[in-house]
């Protein structure tokens, strides 16, 4: 699959897998060090103020339109990166859309972005631990003057931290993203801070639903939120429900701790002790083969006429049925009756 732009951190000498750089101090190398995938990523020290960015380009200008996603590892630097955007969309060489700044410390990543009337605006504020995270940038232009359809969204991991929607942007576009140390306000800048896997595309179209087989060995904890096309089978317990569509065989060779709430059709056969009722529609033959906890109401129907019973006083017992009849006279009991 291609993309517009697309660095996997591999390349040994400048620009570093990228389209251009600008790294006055020599701040951008190749690392071990920093590698997510593959055998490298891009090593960024934060030693001074001076830009060490490197920018990937889109196929063609005024797009309006852009995805971007990398690998992201703060890697101890913490506050050592106040106030620096380590991300950005641009409108030709300085023309900022929307910025990754870190806010007071590596770990804390803010999302600024501009309207057509504003010049700055402020989004989500998100904490990370100091590890690796998938970050992910989706930035949509409105469609017109007035119609205020823009969108920008960044997800963390797959976990949407900021979702802006009606934005005001129709006269933005953009034509290339820089990651490094793009702008720094840090007063003491420290540290190194890793970046690998970066792509940049006008459609989300590296971030596909899962195809495939999934298998998981340990105890599924909380549902999947991708689309699965595939066999899927858990052999950990599971202890949620799955709550998305699955194609393919389902095979669960755990414990299952809650139940399914969808419509049965076919055989239902309870071979263990039922102790409460079933609250869905049922379709198909149902066998009960174990023990009713619970019993059932059955209801008593007697004939009556003028408010009287007419049928001679009777008594009927058997193993399983008990009648009762009696007859009245003048709404009082005879003396015999009464004893």
């Amino acid at each position: 699959m291609a993309f517009d732009g697309y660095n996997d951190c591999e390349t040994e000498a400048s620009p570093y897998g990228f389209d251009e750089v600008s790294d006055a101090d020599s701040n951008l190398s190749r690392s071990a060090d920093a590698v997510h995938d593959g055998t490298y990523g891009l090593a960024i020290e934060h030693d001074t103020a001076t830009v060490a960015q490197g920018q990937l380009n889109l196929d063609a200008v005024d797009q309006a339109s852009c995805i971007a996603s990398f690998w992201y590892n703060p890697n101890g630097a913490g506050a050592g990166l106040e106030l620096t955007a380590i991300a950005k969309f641009a409108d030709g060489a300085n023309a900022s859309i929307v910025w990754l700044y870190c806010n007071a410390s590596a770990t804390n990543i803010l999302t600024l972005y501009k309207t057509d009337t504003e010049a700055a605006n402020y989004g989500t504020t998100l904490s990370l631990s100091d590890d690796w995270h998938h970050i992910l940038v989706s930035w949509k232009a409105s469609t017109g003057a007035g119609n205020d359809d823009g969108i920008l969204r960044v997800r963390v991991d797959g976990v949407i931290s900021t979702n802006l929607t009606n934005l005001d942007t129709d006269t933005l576009d953009v034509d290339n993203c820089q990651f490094g140390n793009v702008i720094c306000y840090s007063a003491s800048p420290s540290g190194t801070f890793y970046m690998d896997e970066i792509y940049i595309d006008p459609t989300e179209t590296h971030y596909t639903p899962f195809a495939g087989s999934f298998v998981a060995t340990g105890a599924v904890s909380k549902k999947g939120k991708r689309s699965l096309a595939g066999a899927f089978v858990a052999t950990g317990a599971i202890a949620k429900k799955v709550a998305r569509a699955l194609a393919g065989p389902g095979v669960f060779t755990g414990t299952i701790t809650r139940k399914v709430k969808k419509v049965l059709a076919g055989a239902l056969v309870l071979t263990g002790a039922v102790t409460k009722k079933t609250k869905r529609a049922l379709a198909g033959a149902l066998a009960l083969t174990g023990v009713l906890a619970k019993f059932k109401l059955w209801i008593l129907f007697a004939r009556f006429r003028d408010y009287f019973l007419n049928a001679p006083q009777r008594f009927t017992i058997s193993s399983n049925e008990v009648q009762m009849t009696a007859r009245y006279r003048d709404y009082k009991l005879t003396g015999p009756e009464k004893k």
